[in-house]
């Protein structure tokens, strides 16, 4: 079915690729939701994701999968977005709320409730303060589920690079967290 509407968006018409974005919005926006860490600049990034697909929907050939071409649009969307923050301001990129909704079903209690969402918050918090290259790279692979010749791809660099990256991440994260009380498993 992609195949098909990704012909139907090069010839130009303007129903495919509103399908085609409602198909994949939402995937693209976790991405940019986890790369940049808030919801207002990931509605951003996922918007110039969104421009760069329609304007370059033509040049995509097909060598790789729709999903690994648009996590790359995004990804470099956020990293240009990052960039340009760096410069403009010196403050860290901060967690305004983009943390995980939680619903339950009425079976947690309230107390495992609030404890998930404020665990979740500190995951969240850990995430944002990791550096870039290790973010982006624990986001695709541990958010989004890419395997690491996808995330290499995208990233456009070698699969050990994006190994590398990741388990960097992993063990700067475990040390985040384990300092943290929240995380102590003694007060559990």
């Amino acid at each position: 079915m992609t195949d098909d509407l990704i012909k139907r968006c090069q010839n130009g018409e303007e129903s495919a690729f509103e399908e085609l974005i409602r198909a994949n919005q939402n995937k693209i926006y976790a991405v940019c939701l986890n790369i940049v860490g808030n919801e207002t600049d990931a509605l951003d990034c996922a918007q110039e994701t969104f421009i760069k697909i329609y304007k370059n929907i033509k040049k995509f050939r097909g060598d790789s999968a729709f999903s690994t071409w648009a996590y790359r649009l995004a990804t470099n969307s956020c990293l240009d977005f990052l960039a340009a923050k760096k410069r403009h301001t010196s403050a860290s990129i901060d967690d305004e709320g983009g943390a995980a909704n939680y619903i339950t079903d009425g079976s947690a209690g309230v107390e495992e409730t609030v404890l998930s969402k404020i665990e979740a918050e500190e995951v969240r918090a850990a995430i944002n303060n990791l550096p870039e290259d290790a973010r982006v790279a624990i986001t695709l692979r541990d958010i989004r589920g890419l395997a690491y010749e996808e995330i290499a791809e995208i990233l456009g660099v070698a699969a050990g690079t994006v190994k590398s990256r990741i388990s960097r991440a992993r063990a700067l994260l475990a040390e985040r967290l384990l300092r943290n009380p929240v995380f102590d498993p003694y007060k559990k």
